[in-house]
Parts: structure tokens; sequence; C-alpha cells
């Protein structure tokens, strides 16, 4: 590696507290994104600890006024799943978010999954069971 003047590592320097990425700085100071990379780590941690750093990787699909969105369409009601809470979402969206991924947002906001419970449905006799059983036991009281 060959040595940079002091005067192009101080300016890394300030733009890697002002937080520009190191491929950016490596453009504009016309030096390799590694060496950008080591001088970043030659800086101790407490030096950076106030810097906010760019994130890594793809952008976020769901923005934070989207999560809030999908809370309240559960806590309301107006979807049960979120199959559901998908297809609601999409309806505004350009680029389609899938099932699983709402499943997440839904868990970084507090929501918990269960498996709904199949109950055999009353039939018309045991419809007329309860209604004998209730008329047969109307009158009575506590101490009955």
């Amino acid at each position: 590696m060959r040595p940079y003047p002091t005067a192009v590592k101080k300016k890394a320097y300030g733009l890697l507290f002002r937080g520009h990425s190191h491929q950016k700085i490596a453009q504009r100071l016309k030096v390799a994104r590694t060496t950008i990379t080591s001088w970043a780590q030659e800086l101790l941690d407490e030096d950076l600890k106030g810097v906010e750093r760019p994130k890594r990787g793809r952008p976020k699909r769901l923005s934070p006024q989207d999560l809030q969105n999908l809370k309240h369409l559960l806590l309301r009601g107006k979807v049960s799943t979120a199959v559901g809470a998908a297809r609601e979402v999409n309806k505004g969206n350009e680029t389609p978010i899938s099932v699983s991924t709402v499943r997440r947002a839904l868990k970084q906001v507090g929501g918990k999954s269960c498996k709904v419970i199949r109950k055999p449905m009353l039939r018309k006799r045991h419809k007329k069971a309860r209604l004998q059983f209730a008329k047969k036991y109307e009158n009575w009281t506590i101490d009955d």
C-alpha cells in the first residue's frame, strides 16, 4: 500500500465523521475503498460513537408508517390474518409485499400468532336441548 498524504487521510476522517459511505469517500478522494475501510478501522470506536453510519443492504419494504397501519388494521379487526393484511397493504403499494414479510412485521409490533381452534357447529337437536335445559332451570335461585 502506497503512503497517502496526511491531508487526504484527514479529509477521509472528516467525511467518515459526517456519515458518508466508504465507497463514496473512495470515489471522491480517488482512493481504494479498502484503504478507506482500513483507515476507519484505525480510528478508535470512541471516536466514531456519535457518528451515524449508513445502513447496509436493501432498504426496508415496509416503512414505519406501514407497520403502524398494519397494527391498527389487526387491532380494529379489519383483518384477522397475515394473508388478509398483506392483501390490504398491497392494494396501495406498487411493489407487492409477501405474506412472510407481513408476518415478521406484525411480530415486530407485538402481534402474536395462534392457530384457530375448530369447533363443531351446533345442530338443531343441540340447540333444542340447550333451550329445554334453560327453561327447566330458569326459576332456580342460588340456594337451589
